[in-house]
């Protein structure tokens, strides 16, 4: 019988752990929780996408700076605006990139965590899942719609352009505002250099989305085990042999010993959450600095543009904005979530 899809609750969701953060790094050649390059040809891949970020930046910063000796102002910002993002998505990724064995560790303990959870640590886990997904997925929503806009926009006015004027000279718009080392303004050069630069414009899309959205995968995993242990320390006690009565005021030898040895395995799973999130804080310290560094730049220059520009080119800045914000907010979402969640831990072990 074939397989037919349906819509589940929160509780029966099937996200696994950091799926999606996988695959979005996949797209642009290599996973840093995995051990090497699944295939040779994803070397190409890896290689071309962070090369042509790094080209395309110089391209933009060339451009800028050649308005800007002009004395146009506003297109000298509109030129170098991606930019801040293309450095922030290369610098995160080869941050995570150079730490991979050490990444690698604490995503295979993860995930060993993950799959080992009994019935009880199921929902909890489900909880960390959904909410990683959802937040990649929104992150990675705002950014593509914005490069979208970005090419959908000068195929428009150039469409536009040749239908309301034929007789004047055709006009060559790209979907990055870049001072080429080339001429590009005729066919086939032309076409080739649109769906060139259409094409990377969407990278950063995938490296932010990816190293964002494992930063919030990994803090919820993490935070998971400190829920996990304040999920233990409120069924102390709870489970009883069949057939007896616990007296709380009274306790016998027997009944102490039990609840030892349960405070004993919750004080081990306790301590292996500390060192995880220390494992974790010092992976990600890098990438938090860069993030609000970055992210104030980028926040700046879209509301700038946002408040010169006119038109449709207002909606790229705007979903540009929410993409910025959804940043930030993740980082610091999930920065404070794991705090909030490790103090009532650490209170009631006190």
């Amino acid at each position: 019988m074939a397989r037919t899809s349906k819509v589940v609750p929160f509780g029966e969701s099937q996200y696994g752990p950091l799926q999606l953060q996988r695959k979005t790094f996949r797209i642009i050649g290599y996973y840093p929780g995995d051990s090497g390059f699944l295939h040779w040809a994803m070397v190409g891949v890896f290689v071309f996408h962070y090369w042509f970020q790094i080209q395309l930046s110089y391209w933009e910063i060339r451009y800028g700076w050649i308005k800007m000796r002009e004395g146009d102002v506003l297109a000298a910002l509109e030129g170098i605006c991606p930019t801040p993002s293309r450095i922030d998505a290369i610098l995160k990724c080869l941050i995570l990139i150079g730490e991979r064995k050490k990444l690698k560790v604490l995503l295979d303990k993860l995930v060993e965590l993950h799959d080992q959870g009994k019935a009880g640590e199921k929902s909890i886990y489900q909880w960390a899942n959904y909410w990683g997904h959802q937040f990649t997925k929104f992150e990675l929503t705002f950014f593509i719609m914005t490069c979208i806009f970005f090419c959908l926009l000068p195929m428009a006015t150039m469409i536009y352009h040749a239908v309301v004027a034929p007789d004047e000279p055709r006009i060559y718009l790209l979907p990055a505002l870049v001072a080429l080392p080339y001429n590009y303004a005729y066919s086939p050069v032309f076409e080739f250099t649109f769906l060139l630069l259409a094409f990377i414009t969407f990278t950063p899309c995938f490296m932010l989305a990816g190293g964002d959205g494992l930063f919030i995968g990994v803090c919820l995993l993490v935070t998971s085990q400190f829920r996990i242990v304040q999920q233990q320390l409120e069924s102390l006690g709870r489970e009883e042999p069949p057939g007896t009565a616990v007296n709380p005021a009274n306790p016998t030898p027997a009944e102490n010993g039990q609840i030892l040895a349960q405070l004993k395995l919750i004080a081990q799973r306790h301590n292996q959450a500390i060192e995880i999130s220390r494992e974790m804080s010092s992976l990600f310290m890098p990438n938090v600095f860069a993030v609000y560094t970055i992210a104030a730049v980028k926040i700046g220059l879209a509301c700038l543009i946002l408040m010169q520009s006119e038109g449709f080119k207002k909606l790229i800045y705007m979903f540009g904005s929410l993409g910025i914000l959804t940043e930030i907010y993740v980082y610091s979402y999930g920065g404070t979530l794991l705090l909030e969640e490790s103090f009532p831990g650490f209170a009631r072990l006190g």
